[in-house]
This record gives C-alpha cells, structure tokens and sequence, in this order.
C-alpha cells in the first residue's frame, strides 16, 4: 500500500485529532515536529501513536503506558459493547458463554498480539509495514465490531423473547386471576342477596311484631283511660256528695270550687273523646293521669275543708244564737227597765199630783188633773247619757224585733232535714251572685240583678245545671230575702272600695221591689253597725267586757279572742261606706217615676243625730270620715249653704270634742286631713267608683269593659 493510500484510510479512522485535509504525505517524515502525528525515533525504530490520531476502540487502554506519549483528554468510551452486569473491570467482549469454546480470542488478547506484532512490526519496518498493520488492524476492528454488533442484537432478540414470554406468562396469570376475581364477586353478590332476603324477611317480622306492639299498646292505653274515667266519675261524685253535706257552703271558697268542678267535667270529656277514638296518646294519657291524680289530692284535701267549714259553722252559729239570745236578754232586760222606769215615772207623778192637790185644796174641783210643766223623757237603758231621739231608738228596736221574729219564721225551714238540699241550692243560688258582683261592666252588674230578681219573684233559676225556685216552699222566699241581707253586709265588710257602688246599686234595686228584703238589711246593717243608727252600746251593770263587744259589733274567735281594733274599725268602715252609697244610688236608672225608699235625706238625718251626740272614743272618728268620703260630695250638692253651715260646725264644735275622748289618733288624723282638704278646695272631692249613666252601658267582652 503507498502512503497516500495509507493517509487516506487514517482520515477514515473515528474521532482524528488532526486536520487531516492540510496534511500532506511528505509532511509525515519532513516535518515531524510540526504534525506531531509520527515520528521516527533516532535510537530506535518504534512507531507510537499520536495523542492526536485516534485509536480504534479500547486499544489505547491497553497499551503500554510506557509507550504512550502524555495525553490531554481522556479516550472514549464505549460502553455499548459490554454488559452492564459482566463490566467488573475487565475489558472482556460481549460474547455468550456457550459461544466462546472454538471463537477468536478475546479483544485484550488480540489487542496485546496486535501490540506484539505492531513492536516487531514497528522495529522490522518503519514505513510501509507499519502503516499496512495499521490498516489491517482497522480491519480487523471492524471485524470485531461487526460480530460484538451481532452479538449483541442476538441477545437483544433474546432478552425480547424472555420479556415477551415473561409479560405473555403475566398476561395469562392476571387473567387468571381476574376469573378468580369474578367467581369470587359473583358468590359475594349471591352471599349478599342472600343475607338481603333474610333481612328483608327479619324486616317484616319487625314491622309484624311492630302492628302487633302497638295494637296491645293502644288497647292498654283505652284500658288505662277507663280506669281513669271511673276514678274521675268517682271524685265527680265524691265532690257532689261532699258540697251536699256541708251545712255551710256559704264558707267554701265559691270560685275554687267551681273551678274544681269544671277540671273535674272537662277531664271526662276529654277521657270520652279519647276513648270513642280508640288510639289515645300516650303523652295524652300520661297528661291525663297526672291530673287525675292532682284532681285527687285535691278532692281529698276537699272533705277536710268541708269539715273545717261545718265546724266552723257550727261555732258561728252557736255563736250567733249566744248573741241572739244575749241580745233577746238584753231587750228584755231594757223592755223591763223602761217599764220599771216608766212605772217609777207614774208613782212620782202620782205622788206630785197628789201633793199638788194637797196644796191646792182650797181650788174648786175641776183643777183636779195636774199637767207637769217640765216631764222629761226618762233616761233608756243602754242608751248612751247624751242620748238619742226616740225616733230612731224606736227604729231600731222595731228592725231588731222584726229580725228576730224572721229569724224565728225559718227555723222550722231551717232545721228541716228532708229539704237540706233544697235550702243548698237556694244558699248556692245566692252567695254565688252576691259574691260575684264587681264593677267589671254595667252588664255584669245588671245580669246579677236580674237573677236575684227572679229568684224572690219566685221564678225558676238555674244553679250548677239544676232548676230551683222559691216557689217550692213557703219560706223559701223568706229565707232567700234574709240570706240576701246578709250577704250584702258582709260583702260591705269586706269588699273593695271601688266595688261598694255596683252593691248599693243592687240593694237599692232589690228594696225597691221587695221591701221585705230592704227591713232586712237595714236590720242587719244597724246589728252589725249599731254607729248608723247612731246607737252607742254602754255597759250595763253586770255585763261582761266580752259581751259588751259583741253588742257593740266586735267579732269573737272560737277561742273566745275578740278580734283586734284595727279590724273592727275596718269592718265598721265598710259597712259605713255601705250605707252611704247606698242612699245616694240614682234609682231612676231602674225605671221612671221611681222613689228611694231610703234616700240621701236619710244621709242628712244621720249626720245630724251624730253631730247632737257626744263623740265615741274609738268608732265615730272613723265612721264620720268613711261618710263625707262617699257621701259627702252628693250631700253637699243637695243641701248647698245647709250642708256648709254643718261642715264649719263639724269642723270648729265636733272635731275637738273627738281629740278629748278618743284615744285612736290614726283615724283622727285621717278625718282632720280630710277635712282641711275640704276646707281648702271649698268641696268635697267626688267618691272613687261612683257610678255614672255611661256605666250601665258597658259590657264585657273577652275580659275587658267595651261600651255598648
């Protein structure tokens, strides 16, 4: 081969470090130091590769480092040609094992027999030789390369097959296990549905068993409303039986009773309602046995009251009877007093006239009567020393007597055992509507009237659902009056200041048509408050203290204990205010032309008659002021100049005489207040409550007053 062929095959060898299109063939031995590529050493005939000519692959790492000039980058590598899991530092190819019994020799081998040869070659021909060696040795890398290239594709091919194999044999695998997957899913859903229906069967049960509780339920629950509709019939009538055998119902709280009876009636409308239902609730029936069981705490707590009420009955009405007959004695003893006093008054007259006819014996014979020059009324026992007219102690003696002969008129009714029930409902009859009245509305006042009205008319009234009228019996109007009387008092004792008007106004309806019904309650007005008639109770010589307060109104206790001053005065104020409203009520509002049978002169006439008494040391204070309060501003508008000339007398005479003998400063400082007022405005304020027109046109309406 020449050189020129040679240098050719050197531009075709990889990665040349030298520009070998500016390289001429007569520069590799001219000019040596300049190309750098071969060199001829003068000592000895080596030929060394350049660092600047490539190397055929791998060769350069195994050559002799002593033969090697110093290199300034590193060679390449070739890592494709080996396998990453042989590379344990040896330059072995990449030959199968089976394979290399018979094949070539290794790379290293070859290349140190190519290092071998390329020294003798190198040292046996300088020129020609070594460049043809270099051109075979390019040759055979080549060669080497192409069957490492071959080698490596098969085993590639292999390695493919093993991967194909290995994902065809994953592959089967996973769709084995995808079958195994649905077999699997498929029992699942069949163990499923399986337990579904059994749930679906243990659900009907349920609901079965459910229907079943709830009819035994519901049919407990009706059991369990019978019983307490048969537990509150019981009490119903219980109650019944317990208010028919108290003998004094008037003592029995009236509203707490009534509405006692209405829990009772609209707790066994209830029960019905339920029970005709036949599914009651069982928070209902929980309701309703808890207020069968309140009901019956409270029937029960019921008969106690009724025996505290009979008991209390029976002492007040023994009570009662000691002062009927205390107050009979009494009358007796003063009857037998005036007589003895009216017979004493005779004997002296007697032994006068006599005398006188002694003197005058020388007159002729018709001078025989002697009229005394000077007779005075003789002094009444029980009557106070100033005194009183003899007009109003005859009053009062004839309203106690014709009380007393009522009270004797009714006890063959009242102590009839066969028509107890019958004198219950006429009590029921009256204390209700009495009690009841209130300045609520005009309507409501009215309505009361009317009732009482038709019950002493003798007319049917209706009392708890049941008819009733005094027509049954003879007395029975007697004792409705009598009752009424009564009431009313006690109703002024006790009841508001505004309410006292709307009872005035009834007493002076009801007197108006039943004067019967008027002697009566002016007869227990004046036993109660003898201060109206003006009747002061002294005490009589072997009277007893206690004895003296009750005829003069004081209450008594069971344990024989008045009551306190304070009370009295209080009690005696309302009947004060009692009377003085009701003289004054404008009665034509109950029809024209119609008279007071007791009217506002009746007023005049009182305060008069108190005036001309010397003062009481506890009550006249207190009744002076409970008067002008309600009845002064009406009296001061009828008598004008009359009532004032009384007024500057009461307040200038009168009040100091009250200072001197009462020892009660409270309501005497009450009366001097009242009066200086008076005295400053020039009149009288008008009374709280007092009744106007406008009034007897309001009726109720859902718990107010609305004007009709």
């Amino acid at each position: 081969m020449s050189l020129t062929e040679t240098v050719e095959a050197l531009k075709r060898t990889p990665k040349g470090g030298l520009n070998y299109s500016t390289l001429k063939p007569a520069d590799l031995l001219l000019d040596l130091d300049k190309s750098k590529s071969l060199f001829v050493s003068p000592n000895h005939a080596h030929l060394y590769l350049s660092d600047v000519v490539a190397t055929p692959p791998l060769v350069h790492s195994t050559l002799s480092p002593s033969h090697l000039p110093p290199c300034d980058e590193e060679a390449p590598e070739y890592d494709y040609l080996y396998d990453k899991e042989e590379q344990d530092g040896s330059p072995a190819l990449l030959y199968d094992k089976e394979e290399q019994d018979g094949s070539p020799v290794l790379l290293s081998q070859d290349i140190e027999n190519l290092e071998k040869s390329l020294e003798e070659s190198f040292e046996e021909e300088m020129n020609t030789s070594a460049i043809q060696k270099r051109l075979t040795f390019v040759k055979k890398r080549e060669q080497i390369t192409e069957a490492n290239r071959k080698r490596l594709e098969a085993r590639l091919d292999r390695k493919r097959l093993l991967r194909e194999a290995e994902v065809a044999k994953r592959t089967a695998s996973e769709k084995d296990r995808q079958w195994k997957m649905e077999m699997d899913y498929i029992s699942v859903c069949q163990y499923y549905a399986q337990i579904a229906s059994e749930m679906q069967q243990k659900v009907q049960m349920c609901e079965q068993e459910k229907l079943e509780l709830q009819e035994r339920m519901q049919k407990k629950a009706v059991e369990k409303c019978t019983l307490l509709k048969q537990e509150t019939l019981r009490m119903h009538q219980a109650f019944i039986s317990m208010w028919q055998h108290a003998r004094y119902p008037h003592l029995l709280p009236a509203e707490v009773l009534a509405r006692l009876e209405q829990s009772l009636k609209s707790t066994l409308v209830s029960l019905d309602s339920e029970i005709i239902s036949g599914n009651p609730d069982s928070k209902k029936v929980e309701e309703f046995q808890g207020t069968v069981e309140r009901l019956h705490g409270l029937v029960s707590g019921l008969q106690g009251l009724v025996d505290d009420c009979n008991r209390r009955g029976d002492s007040e009405a023994r009570r009662r009877q000691e002062e009927e007959l205390a107050q009979e004695v009494a009358r007796k003893a003063e009857e037998q007093a005036m007589m003895a006093a009216q017979e004493q008054a005779r004997q002296q007259e007697e032994e006068k006239a006599k005398r006188e006819q002694e003197q005058r014996s020388a007159t002729t014979a018709q001078q025989k009567e002697v009229i005394p020059t000077a007779q005075k009324t003789p002094p009444v026992p029980g009557i106070s020393a100033a005194g009183m007219p003899r007009s109003a102690v005859g009053e009062y003696k004839t309203l106690q007597s014709h009380l007393l002969e009522a009270s004797k008129s009714l006890q063959p009714f009242s102590g009839d055992a066969s028509s107890r029930k019958y004198r219950f409902d006429l009590q029921k009859a009256v204390t209700l509507n009495v009690n009841a009245i209130s300045a609520q509305s005009g309507q409501q006042v009215l309505d009361k009237l009317i009732y009482l009205k038709r019950l002493l008319r003798k007319q049917s009234v209706e009392v708890s659902g049941r008819k009733v009228s005094t027509n049954e019996h003879p007395l029975a109007t007697l004792f409705c009056c009598n009752l009424m009387a009564k009431k009313f008092v006690e109703q002024g004792q006790v009841a508001p200041k505004h309410d006292i008007f709307p009872y005035a106004a009834v007493v002076s309806a009801l007197w108006i048509e039943f004067p019967d019904f008027g002697t009566l309650f002016l007869a227990h007005l004046y036993q109660a408050c003898p201060i109206l008639v003006p009747y002061y109770v002294s005490k009589e010589t072997g009277m007893s203290e206690m004895d003296h307060m009750v005829l003069q109104g004081y209450k008594v206790s069971d344990d024989g204990k008045a009551e306190s001053e304070d009370d009295f005065l209080k009690r005696m104020g309302g009947v004060v205010r009692l009377y003085a409203a009701m003289i004054q009520t404008q009665v034509a509002i109950f029809g024209a032309g119609v008279s007071h049978p007791h009217g506002l002169e009746r007023g005049w006439m009182w305060l008069a008659r108190i005036l001309n008494k010397d003062p009481h040391p506890s009550i006249t204070a207190t009744a002076l002021c409970e008067f002008l309060e309600v009845c002064g501003y009406a009296l001061q508008r009828e008598y004008k100049k009359q009532f004032k000339k009384l007024f500057i007398v009461m307040c200038k005479d009168y009040v100091p005489k009250i200072e001197v003998v009462t020892s009660q400063r409270g309501p005497l400082e009450r009366l001097k207040q009242f009066l200086e007022g008076c005295e400053r405005s020039g009149k009288i304020p008008e009374p709280d409550g007092l009744l106007k027109i406008d009034f007897w046109k309001t009726k109720s309406q859902g718990g107010g007053i609305v004007s009709a």
